[in-house]
């Protein structure tokens, strides 16, 4: 992927709430953005946006996660993400 290119993660509705999720890199540094749109996101007026930032070395152990092990792909990634923190800002 290419600097500030963004790729689609997913693209999906399920029960009436529509996702979209895409990455890019910026500055050296992995980006995802998400979106919700639906009358069934809670307390937001039917859209919350929400974002995470990797900082450089985060992006590089990322990348390590991915071209590693793919058996243990799932749970790698889990352990990483759920030591940080996701940022949301709703709309």
């Amino acid at each position: 992927m290419g600097e500030n290119k963004k790729g689609l993660i997913c693209s999906d509705n399920l029960q009436g709430i529509a996702r979209n999720v895409e990455a890019f890199i910026k500055d050296g540094c992995l980006e995802i953005e998400g979106q919700d749109l639906g009358s069934s996101v809670l307390g937001s007026g039917g859209e919350q946006k929400y974002f995470y930032s990797f900082d450089i070395v985060e992006t590089k152990e990322f990348a390590e996660i991915l071209i590693g092990d793919s058996l243990n792909l799932k749970a790698s990634l889990v352990a990483f993400l759920i030591t940080e923190k996701f940022r949301s800002n709703t709309e």
